[in-house]
């Protein structure tokens, strides 16, 4: 399974709202591979011919939050997550970062086939998913805003956005 990495916005309550591909300095949330040809459960889905691979594999299958702004908070004793403040006079420091990247949603998604007992013995995980989104496509959400391209004009680490328009993106 080919995982990618998306920007997450969730809406009131904690549920989903959008996603949009995860672009900050580059990232992508996927493409089509220049060597392995495309399964033919992959090129069932609907609109395949309007992808842009032809007979090549859509890379990635899935994508799950990789935005370091929206990740994973996690402890970590180095100097490099470590942040103190006052409170009550009191000098409290702590080791917390907020963790992003495929290396985040690789781990998102394993868990979730683990919650769904594994792979069920399918030569192909991700076979899996394709027929998912072919017999229950509301389960699933298509990706269609952002770009796989690099943001000329940068990105702010402050703000945790790219300052070019999707369309604007290379």
């Amino acid at each position: 399974v080919a995982v990618g990495g998306t920007r997450l916005t969730l809406g009131a309550g904690g549920t989903w709202s959008e996603e949009a591909v995860w672009n900050g300095s580059g990232a992508s949330g996927g493409g089509c591979s220049i060597q392995f040809t495309a399964p033919a459960w992959q090129q069932a889905v609907s609109g395949w011919s309007g992808i842009g691979c032809g007979t090549k594999r859509v890379i990635a299958d899935v994508s799950a939050d990789a935005d370091p702004y929206s990740g994973v908070a996690v402890t970590d004793s180095t100097s490099a997550c470590e942040t103190t403040y006052l409170e009550g006079g009191t000098k409290h420091v702590i080791h917390w970062c907020t963790y992003g990247g495929t290396s985040l949603a690789s781990p998102i998604i394993a868990s979730v086939f683990a919650l769904a007992g594994g792979a069920h013995g399918v030569a192909y995980p991700a076979q899996t998913l394709y027929e998912n989104a072919r017999e229950a496509p509301a389960t699933l959400h298509d990706v269609t805003f952002g770009s796989n391209g690099e943001c000329a004009a940068g990105f702010d680490e402050e703000t945790g956005v790219a300052s070019c328009l999707p369309t604007e993106e290379a």
